[in-house]
């Protein structure tokens, strides 16, 4: 897994979406939005289980991005919306974005991306563009 820092603020996580452990999270316990894979052998059975509602907070909108096919630049940008830091992935990548500036640019035919954040997503307040 490979963490890209700011002066000590997380801006992304990229991993391989290939993991040889049976449950391998991208995330850390404390994080907002929870990212695992999960690998089990046939007849396995996760417990019947619910979860609980449980207020929390959260004070900005986390994204993960599952590459799936294609390659992509992310580029990063720093606190004062400068850009801070250009990366190429090819697929297959696990890319979580922790709601700062971004910028995704699309440099393959066919390129397949699942995205998710927390919701409802409120138009207008959710996302403001960096010009």
């Amino acid at each position: 897994m490979r963490k890209i820092y700011n002066k000590k603020i997380l801006l992304c996580k990229i991993s391989n979406l290939i993991f040889n452990k049976k449950i391998s999270f991208s995330t850390d316990i404390d994080e907002n939005l929870q990212v695992g894979l999960i690998n089990y052998d046939i007849n396995h059975v996760i417990q019947a289980h619910y979860h609980p509602k449980i207020k929390r907070v959260i004070n900005n909108t986390s994204e993960v991005l599952i590459l799936l096919r294609g390659s992509i630049q992310i580029v990063l940008y720093d606190e004062n919306r400068k850009i801070f830091k250009k990366i190429k992935l090819k697929s297959p990548k696990i890319i979580n974005l922790y709601g700062h500036g971004h910028k995704i640019k699309i440099l393959t035919k066919k390129t397949n991306i699942i995205e998710i954040k927390q919701g409802p997503y409120v138009d207008k307040k959710d996302k403001i563009l960096i010009k």
